[in-house]
């Protein structure tokens, strides 16, 4: 998904993603998606920065820290992020395309979506 500043510039942009089961990575293997990851939010150009606010829902199951047996957790959480330009003297990151990303013009950098799951 990509965010167009000049877009932004003009006007609010409504977002709705839904992420297939295993389409994320969680970076554990104990942390399995049960259902669609839904997210919907908004996006603006707010004071040269980009703002990005929403709510993510989704299920999870993970392994229980304590007994070691699978857990399953209903994971409804909203955002609130801010993205900055990067500095003039600062050496961008091409932005990455994977299914869990948004990427914006190379001046931003990568953004990851949010994923606080605890």
């Amino acid at each position: 998904m990509f965010l167009d500043v000049k877009e932004l510039a003009v006007r609010k942009l409504r977002i709705r993603k839904t992420y297939a089961p295993g389409s994320v990575d969680f970076h554990s293997s104990e942390i399995k998606q049960l259902d669609p990851l839904e997210v919907t939010a908004t996006a603006e150009l707010l004071e040269g920065q980009i703002r990005v606010e929403g709510q993510l829902d989704t299920k999870i199951e993970l392994v229980c820290a304590r007994c070691l047996e699978p857990v399953v957790e209903e994971v409804n959480r909203a955002f609130d992020l801010f993205y900055a330009p990067l500095p003039k003297d600062a050496n961008p990151v091409s932005p990455q395309t994977s299914s869990n990303s948004l990427a914006i013009p190379r001046q931003f950098g990568p953004l990851q979506l949010p994923l606080p799951i605890f």
